[in-house]
């Protein structure tokens, strides 16, 4: 591991948890190098949070603007992400289904400032799959491409759409194996956790959105970061997820 892999773990795990001795550790930064990882793994924003840790030998204000002018951005698209999702869920609680969301937007409200999360997808899950090909049949006439997509067709797990350029996907499955007998036995955990759990909720610009229960949640991560793993790679963003979902929800965890 090189000095600037090192320099940006350090410094990753200062604004994570927003330990300023940890920050104030790092010294000769090499900048350029650190943004072009943070970018290609995901956490621009994050990092960009434990700045105000920074001494002005570390970090200089020319230094500090691109940063800052992404964070911008990501802000903006983070917002713009959270009004879709409560007017998504609104959409589909008014067609009376019960609408769950993953990953992404509800793991945001577990950072120390939840809009320089780098945003991606919308991911919805439906507890019951007639409820998901109801949501898909609207989806369909707000994107008919999506319906007539090669995509969409050939693809089991999820139905894709977009809506103002936002992708959004919703899961019939949660995960999906290829091994029948485990993907029937991994759909009886996922129903169990959700029958046996109270509805767990995140904060999103003040309305309570139903997320996935703890438990399961760490379940998913985990099958999830291993088939990334496997196929395409992960990169920090997934493994920060994870570690600060452990520290906030650990009391709330049945190992």
């Amino acid at each position: 591991m090189n000095k600037e892999q090192k320099d940006l773990l350090l410094l990753l795990r200062g604004a994570l948890w927003q330990d300023g001795k940890i920050a104030c550790s790092v010294q000769d930064i090499s900048w350029d190098k650190i943004y072009a990882i943070a970018k290609e793994q995901c956490v621009i924003g994050v990092l960009a949070g434990g700045f105000c840790f920074l001494d002005a030998d570390q970090c200089s204000g020319d230094e500090k603007l691109r940063w800052l002018a992404y964070v911008v951005r990501l802000e903006r698209k983070n917002r713009s992400l959270n009004e879709l999702i409560k007017k998504l869920f609104h959409k589909f609680q008014s067609m009376q289904l019960s609408p769950v969301l993953m990953k992404g937007q509800a793991f945001a409200v577990n950072y120390p400032y939840p809009l320089h999360r780098q945003c991606g997808d919308i991911d919805v899950y439906f507890k019951d799959r007639k409820d998901c090909e109801k949501a898909v049949l609207w989806a369909s006439e707000v994107d008919k491409a999506a319906a007539g997509s090669s995509e969409n067709k050939r693809e089991c797990k999820h139905f894709t759409f977009a809506i103002g350029g936002n992708v959004i996907e919703l899961h019939y499955f949660m995960c999906l194996f290829e091994n029948p007998q485990l993907q029937k036995q991994l759909q009886q955990i996922i129903d169990e956790e959700f029958a046996n759990s109270q509805l767990f909720f995140a904060e999103i610009d003040g309305e309570n959105i139903e997320t996935v229960p703890p438990t399961l949640s760490v379940l998913h991560q985990i099958i999830h970061i291993s088939r990334h793993l496997l196929e395409a790679g992960i990169g920090l963003r997934q493994i920060c997820d994870l570690a600060l979902y452990l520290d906030k929800y650990n009391e709330q965890i049945d190992r």
